[in-house]
């Protein structure tokens, strides 16, 4: 880590049938390193649990509409990272549900990582939990998102104390 305070907020659930994140605030570097340290050993504490090293195809659901862009420095690393967590899947289909004003820009950065090639990646934008149900299920995935609970976005500091004990 830096000297710089992490800024934004995260809560990962990963469910059988797909994993569920809720991102908010405003990110820099500090934050989107310490969400994919988080987000990388749950997902391996997943796989370690079903018994399976990979997954022919892996669904996320990511609640950013209170989510703000992040610098330029945390949007490079954020590539890259997705890139490590799911590169044992597959296929990752993973959905962005955004407020209005921000569905322009996180339609540019899903262009942007379909453009640069992430192998087995299929990604969408939408504006709403009903949308969201609708193109999961347009990419395969028939689910009611009424019956799961988005996870609560924590501060991303208060992660430290548990990145330190792993």
């Amino acid at each position: 880590m830096t000297d710089f305070e992490a800024h934004g907020n995260f809560g990962i659930t990963i469910l059988p049938e797909i994993t569920l994140i809720t991102i908010s605030g405003s990110w820099n570097l500090e934050c989107t390193k310490i969400f994919f340290q988080v987000f990388i050993q749950e997902l391996s504490d997943f796989r370690k649990s079903i018994g399976r090293d990979s997954l022919d195809k892996r669904y996320a659901l990511i609640d950013a509409r209170d989510w703000h862009l992040e610098t330029e420095e945390a949007r490079a690393y954020m590539r890259k990272a997705y890139s490590e967590a799911f590169r044992r899947n597959k296929k990752t289909v993973m959905v962005y549900i955004v407020s209005g004003d921000y569905l322009v820009m996180m339609n540019k950065i899903v262009s942007e990582r379909k453009e640069q090639g992430e192998e087995g990646l299929d990604a969408g934008t939408v504006t709403s939990l009903e949308e969201a149900e609708e193109w999961l299920k347009n990419n395969g995935l028939d689910i009611s998102l009424k019956s799961h609970k988005f996870p609560e976005a924590r501060p991303a500091q208060t992660y430290l104390k548990e990145i330190s004990s792993i």
